[in-house]
């Protein structure tokens, strides 16, 4: 992905800048000695041979010359952070020098290790990595949301970056939830170090959910201690560059210390009017990590900051519930009905995850559609020629019959041309790369060119092209993406799954074969492509056979399973929506008590907040 020169330079500062190197050429030298971070691309150091990756970090002796044996070239067109001695110096008190340069984090496996599981927990931590991030009202904000969720005691422990902070007793904070408040100091020798350990254990043991309030200026010993005690840490970051360099010297320290496998999330704060198109792309590259949430300014009414907010309260405390919707041509339509079902009753959804169709309404309701809003714009296909209107026919057909133009036009009129940043809602987008076979899931970028990849059915569709990568429809390799929730930690997962069991075919075999017959004359049956039988209908059908048992094991993983089948084997019948939307609507009101008792039903027992009032009394 190429990043705009004027997007990189909107975040540089004073003296810390962005360069931009052509392949070939040579990285600029420094007045005086400091350190800079590759972005993207790929450099090597000459007298070395040594190759650097994006998230490897040079020295300003090195990044420079006049082309000398020492100096650094750009194997390829290359992007650079650079920051002066005096911002490595106050990082260089934050952080121990082996995490800002060592030959231990010189190449880019040193932190490709992820583990994204168990988002509930006891403690979190939450780090604000620039001085406009209001992290005070946040953790209130988390607190609140988790008192209000469990109705148990929430302890704000506020670690202060200094020695000397006298130890006093949590008090509680007014309001009618149970949210206590305590401080902490920190320090750099081991005698503080364990003094620190001590409390953050003697905190856990004593409050059923601990916010650890990590201040910026605490020092990268003491963070090891805090990432020790925690199950998740929050890094907030705002969009500039000082923020991005000390996310990476914070997972470069989890690294050294050997706690790599402590999952840390990076949340970005964003202000009401700005855009992060690019970020999320750079901070996967770099530091192997996504964007875990975005969080926008409130504006006036605007609610998402608080909505955001609450989900991740909900992902701290385990009672976080995500939708996974599965591919299946027109009967995906039936996901409009399920999701209208939940808003109707009051289901809360934090995330969803969508294959093929179900990708393309889960971005649509992730934009902040409502479920009678996805009706309305699936009715506008309604009648005779609604597949047609889809139809967009490849004059060469090389690699598909069908283009994928009519659907993008469709689906930036709905939705425009926004980024995953841009959503009121979080939503992940599988797709197939048609190189590696591999499935791939979009969080970031444009939700319309992720969503045309979904649903780019091979051998139908002409494969979708991204930074050069072509992929095809989600379905062919995760028809079913309850595996992209777990994977994100959440444990209560409703999956509809609208790909029709070969069992059920079996049983009803005669039912089907005469609705056939009755659909099809042996006219049709010969002239129409996508009659029963024929090549389209024979290719989808065995699609279908290869997604059945993939669907099934999904299922699986799943808490409650929604099966809105129908015996009809219309791939194509985007012209009745309300058929597929009604069976929808029945099947998730037929499911409605498993669902409710699913949301009520809690993850985490813990004691009760009676008892930690007591003792804290």
């Amino acid at each position: 992905m190429k990043f705009p020169t004027k997007f990189w330079r909107g975040w540089s500062k004073r003296r810390n800048g962005v360069d931009h190197v052509r392949a070939g050429g040579i990285l600029p030298s420094e007045q005086e000695p400091a350190v800079s971070l590759l972005l993207k691309g790929r450099c090597e150091v000459r007298r070395q041979g040594a190759v650097l990756h994006p998230g490897d970090m040079i020295e300003g002796r090195q990044a420079g010359g006049n082309g000398g044996s020492m100096s650094v070239h750009a194997t390829m067109d290359s992007t650079v952070l650079r920051l002066s001695r005096e911002t490595l110096h106050r990082l260089a008190q934050r952080w121990p020098i082996n995490a800002l340069w060592s030959e231990r984090s010189a190449g880019p496996g040193a932190v490709c290790r992820v583990d994204d599981g168990g988002a509930g927990g006891k403690a979190v931590g939450l780090m604000p990595l620039s001085a406009e991030v209001p992290c005070a009202d946040f953790a209130m904000n988390l607190a609140e949301t988790i008192s209000s969720e469990t109705g148990q005691a929430v302890l704000r422990l506020q670690v202060e970056g200094k020695d000397g902070v006298k130890k006093e007793p949590p008090t509680q904070l007014p309001g009618p939830a149970a949210i206590f408040e305590q401080k902490i100091g920190s320090g750099r020798e081991g005698r503080d170090l364990e003094t620190l350990a001590r409390r953050l254990e003697g905190s856990k043991e004593q409050f059923p959910y601990v916010i650890v309030e990590v201040a910026r200026e605490t020092c990268g010993e003491a963070f090891g201690e805090i990432l020790r005690a925690c199950r998740a840490v929050y890094p907030v970051l705002r969009q500039n560059g000082e923020s991005l360099f000390e996310l990476n010297l914070l997972i470069r320290e989890a690294v050294a210390q050997g706690l790599e496998a402590i999952p840390i999330k990076p949340l970005v704060y964003l202000k009401a009017t700005e855009n992060a198109h690019g970020l999320s792309r750079y901070i996967e590259t770099t530091v192997r990590r996504p964007v875990h949430f975005y969080l926008r300014e409130a504006v006036g009414d605007d609610v998402r900051l608080k909505a955001n907010l609450r989900r991740l309260g909900r992902e701290i405390c385990g009672r976080q519930v995500g939708l996974a919707l599965s591919s299946g041509a027109a009967r995906g339509l039936s996901h409009i009905g399920v999701i209208q079902v939940l808003e109707e009753n009051g289901i809360e959804v934090d995330v969803v995850a969508g294959s093929s169709l179900g990708a393309y309404i889960a971005s649509i309701w992730g934009a902040g559609y409502g479920g009678h809003e996805l009706e309305k714009f699936a009715r506008e296909l309604e009648g005779y020629r609604g597949f047609w209107r889809l139809m967009d026919v490849a004059i060469f057909p090389r690699r598909g019959f069908l283009l994928t133009k009519r659907v993008r036009k469709r689906l930036e009129r709905t939705i425009g041309d926004i980024h995953f940043s841009d959503l009121a809602r979080p939503v992940r987008v599988v797709a197939t790369r048609l190189d590696t076979l591999e499935k791939v899931i979009f969080s970031a970028g444009s939700v319309v060119d992720a969503v045309l990849a979904s649903v780019a059915i091979p051998g139908v569709c002409v494969p979708v092209t991204l930074d050069g990568v072509s992929y095809v429809d989600g379905g062919i390799c995760d028809p079913l993406p309850v595996s992209v929730l777990t994977a994100m930690g959440i444990q209560k997962i409703i999956a509809v799954n609208t790909i029709v069991t070969p069992e059920m075919l079996r049983a009803r075999q005669q039912e089907v074969t005469e609705l056939e017959r009755k659909r099809h004359g042996r006219f049709s049956a010969w002239i129409n492509p996508f009659a029963s039988g024929n090549a389209f209908d024979t290719l989808m059908r065995s699609i279908h056979a290869a997604q059945t048992q993939l669907a099934e094991a999904s299922c699986r993983q799943a808490s409650v399973v929604l099966r809105p089948y129908t015996l009809e084997n219309r791939w194509r019948d985007f012209g009745n929506p309300l058929r597929y939307i009604q069976l929808g609507r029945e099947e998730a009101r037929a499911k409605m008590p498993a669902i409710r008792a699913l949301i009520d039903s809690p993850i985490y027992e813990n004691d009760t907040s009676r008892q930690i009032m007591a003792q804290a009394a």
